[in-house]
């Protein structure tokens, strides 16, 4: 799990402190469990502590969340004509090589 570079390109992370000990703990595992709901692991920055915990992220949007239909997706070369084909080797059309 990486965070994306803030503005001033360096990396961001994203901590909790340790129940334990009470320093940085840094997430390094996410895994979402549903639509809204996620599973985090975290570790413990401090060496001689090295904590390892697990957090519940849940979100409660303030309207529900309205699913929406997926868009069809065009298959690869569904623009070409049928009767139009490609050989391999062939060379395109009008490129100037034996043209006259």
């Amino acid at each position: 799990m990486r965070a994306p570079p803030n503005r001033l390109g360096a990396e961001m992370r994203w901590t909790m402190p340790c129940p334990c000990c009470g320093a940085r703990g840094i997430a390094r595992a996410m895994l979402q469990t549903s639509a809204l709901c996620w599973t985090v692991d975290f570790q413990c920055d401090r060496v001689t502590c090295g904590h390892t915990y697990r957090t519940e992220l849940t979100m409660q949007p303030a309207a529900p969340v309205q699913k929406v239909a997926r868009r069809d997706t065009l298959q690869l070369f569904d623009d070409l004509p049928l009767a139009e084909s490609v050989q391999v080797g062939d060379s395109p059309r009008g490129n100037g090589d034996n043209d006259g």
